[in-house]
């Protein structure tokens, strides 16, 4: 009886402890990631030319990386399959991020 007891015992202090967990608040962004953040916020032209940079230098390995592999006729729709699988996730314009949060 007294083993299930401390058994008992150590799963609600458990669920206790996990609960606790994910009832805090997260850590606000800190570094690079709020510097970015907030300069999409202050600089919204900025963020677009650099996204954009980011879409031409990831075209350009993608384009090498196919030189590099040889990739024939045959292989053409895998290919094409793996760079669209590979596209970087669609971000959100700061313009609408802005009318999202003020709403």
């Amino acid at each position: 009886m007294l083993q299930r007891s401390k058994s008992w015992l150590a799963v609600a202090l458990m669920a206790a402890a996990a609960a606790a967990a994910t009832a805090q608040t997260p850590m606000p962004a800190s570094g690079e990631a709020s510097a970015q953040a907030s300069e999409q916020r202050a600089n919204p032209r900025e963020a677009d030319r650099r996204a954009e940079r980011r879409a031409e230098r990831h075209a350009k390995r993608m384009a090498d990386l196919k030189q590099r592999l040889q990739i024939t006729s045959a292989q053409e729709g895998a290919w094409n399959q793996f760079v669209s699988a590979m596209q970087p996730p669609a971000r959100r314009s700061p313009a609408l991020t802005a009318t999202r949060s003020s709403a």
